[in-house]
This record gives structure tokens, sequence and C-alpha cells, in this order.
């Protein structure tokens, strides 16, 4: 990982702009005021 910085970058699934932990940096964007929850998975 470059940076070293505790940031994951993805590509958003409703609009295709960057991600960063789960927030669109897309203003226009829903996750951009909703970000993603992270979906955990119960053992």
């Amino acid at each position: 990982m470059q940076g070293g910085g505790p940031y994951e970058v993805s590509d958003c699934p409703k609009c295709g702009s960057l991600m960063w932990n789960g927030q669109c940096e897309n203003i226009d964007c829903e996750y951009h005021w909703y970000p993603m929850q992270d979906e955990e998975e119960e053992e």
C-alpha cells in the first residue's frame, strides 16, 4: 500500500468515482452523503 495511511480506496458502484473509506468523492452521489457501511460477516 502506498502512502502508509489508513485509507481504503475503491471505485463507487453507483457512479464510478473514487471512494475513500466508503465515502464517494463525487458530491452528487448518494454515497458521498451516506457512506457505504461495511457488511460484517457473522460467524
